[in-house]
């Protein structure tokens, strides 16, 4: 393919050619129209327009045609024009809406929204779904995550109720890249490669485009799709925006929630240079009750229940950010600098209470932290017209940081909490009938420990890119060729530290000494445990515990008494002057297992030429890209485990990894009737390991290893679409296909038994032996399947009488399947005599290995959505169905865990108030009190549940234009 590229451009045969640019617009509102197809007739010539409404024609060779200009919802306009020679000839259209017999039809605000994202699906090369500027703008959703939620094959992962990460097509959230003005977002987390999308206000959009197929000009780093957030411009009009939002949360019955918008943008001398600002401030409650039950296994046949935990979490967010993009146009040149800058507050507090039949043990626990997270973007786009030849670029700068100040948690045990030795028997009782098994009685439970963590993660990502563009002609066909190349530099530090204060054990008089006198029990004697009770909350009422059960947790930890307490106990040198010995003890293992900095430095290159011909029916887009990548990690590896002043050795070790893919992208648009098209793909991506898979970092307990794989290498896939789209003004768009994937080298995590010598690295330490197991991470030798079907309903009834004309529909539902065989190995046991008696000895392994669904995967994902517009008013009912989750794999099937299916239902209203520009509206979300669980397969009972409630919003906007 590429020596046939070369042979295409010998100068020979390429004729001289012009351009034709311009700018589509609304005529009553002169907004821009973005996705109009502007198009030669009886060429093969074409553009649609883009978010600003613009569009270049490339490669026109010189003289008359007919310009036709064409956009779903509106009347169709034709143009008789004449192209000088090596010139730029500029053409600037207003649309107006279609008429029914005559009568002027006005398109209602929700439908707006729709026709833009319709006509800027329609007009894509790829399988893409779009939410339009005017959509987001419309009835807002509560953060970028939840605007992406319902489009056909996207599910959501959500924490207290609130969508953070995307799964695309089944694919976990670090299958999948994540883009603001198509610049990636660096990771937000230590451990994988995802972007948390909470942070990211609605309000700084104009778009979004979901890519399910790669082009050779995208990085080819995901495997289910690209997610890209277009940021706001400087409009033509000068532009003021204001919102005002009260919220209320339903779980703590509380109204504290607020939201504040403030933003605008005008253009400048002679509309050349255009300037777009704005902020934003948030605070929202985020609290959850849970409950989570354990089980395990008895003789390979039973599953049973073993443990139950029930946790009241506050959590409360605050998030504040800001955009600035300036930019400049003149006829060949465009420069855009953008701009980000978005930060939340996490300050959570669990309360939790611990059943441990099996250790007799009740357990209470109280952890607080104060997480701040910060994502920031800077990047300089340019573009620049020489002739014919279309030039682009840009650089960048990506920073995510991710910072736990301080993490403070307490807990306390009741001992003997269970009047006997729990009996199997006793595990067959519904996992929440535990707490009747229960003693409760607080006289006896006594203090534990006090652990303390803090961590610091930081991700910088410096990135340039350069593109030409080239239209021209070659006998019938109308070639636009495209090449490029990008560089980026990744800096990736986490640093983690854990200390404790142990109160239950070792040498701490000093310390019960001083909890003595804190809380004044003259009757307390140091020398034995320190009771639990001047801890507990004696304000605390968790009123009902939502978790779907008749109890209510109690006795929980004050948040001020322990933190407070950890800090006095830590200052207790100073204070008392006394020395304290083992006051704190500093836990190695975690403090430097955990750590790792590093580099990655991403090289990539393409080719791409769009070849249209018969007329502008058929676009075919065969291109390749190249990527080379290499990485640099740097942790610590330890030989043995060490508290404090224990033995403990570990030293630092860097290890370096390359690879480079060349990978084919072949594209094929046929449009078959002006209102039917067939569009299909063929195209092979990647997925690069996660940070906490190829750290070189490894710790040894006795004779096993836990180790991370240095050189795994990224998984690849190979992608099939195949896609129908049916589109006219009555029926809106109607689109539905298929999708298959087959995925090799998977990464998961394995363990192994050592049954000989033949299994250990030359590089482990000699304490690793043969009857240990290693736990690690391995590329499947499997190959995953994936394959699923998705379709799309998008339309609005303009053509039906009287009211009935603001009614806007949307509906999408996906299948997705998947299979991948997980290697297991299994002991195979010999039992050797010892002296009077038997023992057990690994002789050998056998294969265990067992077919699942990928982790994240829904079957099912259903989405509907009604709107309704009269005259100044719209309301928006919405239903998110999603089936079983697979949640957890495990060797014993019955110890895999799946969602129950969840369904959650929204309703937005909004209303014009007698100001121009001034509106009020109202959101209420989770309408039916919906209970995320998560449900273990031996049992069919729950694994986890999390109840977050009903949230409802009211606010009000100003807009001045």
């Amino acid at each position: 393919m590429i020596p046939i590229l070369l042979f295409l451009l010998i100068p020979g045969i390429i004729y001289a050619s012009s351009k034709i640019r311009g700018k589509v617009v609304d005529k009553g509102t002169g907004e821009p129209i973005p996705g109009a197809n502007v198009i030669l007739k009886n060429t093969n010539l074409g553009a649609a327009t883009d978010i600003e409404g613009e569009y270049i024609i490339l490669g026109v060779p010189p003289g008359k045609y007919t310009l036709q200009i064409s956009y779903l919802g509106y009347k169709p306009q034709q143009f008789e024009i004449e192209v000088p020679d090596n010139r730029t000839l500029e053409y600037n259209a207003k649309l107006e809406y279609m008429v029914l017999e005559g009568e002027e039809i006005l398109i209602t605000a929700q439908a707006e929204g729709q026709i833009q994202a319709i006509n800027q699906q329609k007009s894509a090369l790829t399988v893409k779904n779009i939410v339009s500027a005017s959509k987001i703008e419309e009835l807002p959703e509560a953060n970028a995550a939840e605007a992406v939620g319902r489009l056909p094959g996207i599910s959501l992962l959500r924490e207290g109720g609130e969508g953070s990460k995307v799964v695309i097509r089944g694919l976990s959230p670090q299958y999948n890249k994540i883009q603001l003005n198509g610049v990636s977002m660096a990771a937000t987390g230590e451990a994988d490669r995802s972007v948390d999308l909470s942070m990211i206000s609605p309000y700084i959009l104009s778009g979004i485009e979901v890519s399910k197929t790669a082009m050779a000009d995208q990085e080819a780093d995901h495997l289910g799709g690209t997610v890209n957030f277009i940021l706001k411009g400087a409009p033509k009009k000068p532009v003021f925006n204001f919102t005002a939002q009260g919220g209320y949360n339903g779980l703590r019955d509380e109204i504290g929630n607020y939201y504040y918008v403030l933003g605008g943008g005008k253009r400048f001398f002679d509309d050349k240079l255009g300037v777009f600002t704005q902020l934003n401030l948030e605070r929202t409650d985020r609290s959850n009750n849970s409950a989570g039950a354990g089980y395990q296994m008895q003789h390979d046949t039973l599953t049973l229940a073993n443990s139950l935990n029930l946790e009241d979490i506050d959590r409360v967010n605050k998030r504040m950010g800001g955009v600035l993009v300036l930019d400049y146009e003149s006829a060949t040149t465009k420069i855009k600098l953008s701009n980000t800058l978005n930060r939340i507050d996490i300050n959570t507090f669990l309360r939790q209470e611990n059943f441990d039949p099996v250790g007799r043990n009740h357990n209470y626990y109280g952890n607080y932290s104060e997480r701040n997270l910060l994502t920031m973007i800077n990047a300089l786009d340019v573009e620049q017209f020489i002739g014919d030849l279309k030039i682009t670029g840009g650089a960048s700068y990506s920073r995510s940081s991710n910072k736990l100040p301080e993490q403070i948690s307490m807990n306390a045990q009741e001992a003997n909490a269970f009047v006997r030795s729990w009996t199997w028997d006793d595990y067959q009782i519904y996992p929440f009938d535990i707490v009747t098994k229960a003693l409760n009685d607080t006289t006896k439970t006594y203090l534990n420990r006090f652990v303390k963590s803090n961590s610091d993660m930081l991700e910088e990502e410096e990135a340039a890119n350069l593109n030409f563009e080239w239209g021209f002609r070659i006998g019938e066909a109308d070639i636009k060729l495209k090449f490029g190349g990008e560089y980026k530099h990744k800096y990736k530090k986490y640093d983690y530290e854990q200390s404790e204060i142990p109160i239950a054990w070792n040498d701490l008089d000093i310390v019960r000494l001083y909890l003595k006198d804190r809380f004044g029990l003259t009757n307390y004697d140091i020398a034995g445990d320190f009771p639990y009770a001047p801890f507990i909350d004696r304000n605390y009422t968790a009123g009902d515990f939502k978790a779907g059960i008749d109890y209510t947790i109690s006795r929980v930890p004050d948040k001020n008494t322990m933190v407070d307490v950890y800090h006095e106990i830590e200052n207790l040198t100073s204070v008392r002057g006394i020395p304290t010995g083992k006051t704190i003890y500093y836990d190695y293992v975690p403090s430097n297992s955990n750590d790792y900095y590093g580099y990655e430095n991403y090289f990539g290159a393409y080719i791409l030429p769009t070849i249209t011909f018969g007329n502008n029916k058929v676009i075919f887009i065969p291109g390749f890209r190249y990527e080379y990548n290499k990485t640099e990690y740097t942790a610590n590896r330890s030989n043995s485990p060490g508290r404090d002043t224990d033995p403990y050795v570990y030293f630092s070790y860097t290890s370096t990894r390359k690879n480079n893919y060349l990978l084919p992208m072949i594209h094929l648009k046929y449009q078959v009737t002006d209102w039917f098209d067939v569009r299909a793909s063929y195209t092979q991506t990647l997925s690069r390991p996660d940070y906490n898979r190829i750290i070189p970092t490894w710790t040894t307990y006795g004779n096993s290893i836990t180790w991370n794989n240095v050189n795994l290498k990224p998984a690849e896939a190979k992608n099939l679409d195949i896609f129908f789209s049916f589109y006219t003004d009555k029926l809106g768009l109607l689109t539905f296909g298929v999708f298959n994937k087959q995925i090799k080298g998977f990464i998961y995590g394995a363990t192994t038994w050592i049954a000989d010598s033949s299994y250990l690295q030359p590089e482990w330490p000699a304490s690793v032996k043969p009857g240990g197991q290693i736990n690690g991470f391995i590329n499947n030798p499997n190959t995953a399947k994936l394959w699923g079907i998705e379709a799309e309903w998008q339309s609005n009834f303009w053509f039906l009488p009287g009211i009935w004309r603001g009614l806007v529909i949307n509906v999408n539902y996906t299948y997705t399947h998947s299979d991948l065989k997980y290697p297991r190995t299994v002991p195979i046991y010999e039992y050797v005599k010892v002296g009077p008696i038997k023992i057990p000895k690994i002789v050998g392994t056998g294969d265990g290995s067992y077919n699942a669904r990928l982790l994240d995967q829904p079957t099912h994902i259903f989405n509907f959505t009604v709107g309704f517009d009269y005259k100044g008013f719209s309301v928006r009912g919405s239903a998110q169905f999603k089936s079983d989750v697979f949640r957890a794999d495990n060797w014993y099937k019955e110890l895999q865990q799946t969602t129950d299916p969840l369904t959650l239902w929204t309703v937005k209203v909004r209303q014009m108030l007698p100001v121009d520009g001034l509106q009020i509206y109202f959101n209420v979300n989770n309408l039916t009190k919906a209970v995320d669980q998560t449900s273990n397969y031996g049992t069919g009972w729950f694994s986890y549940r999390s109840y977050y409630g009903l949230t409802a919003d009211l606010g009000i906007t100003y807009t001045l234009n």
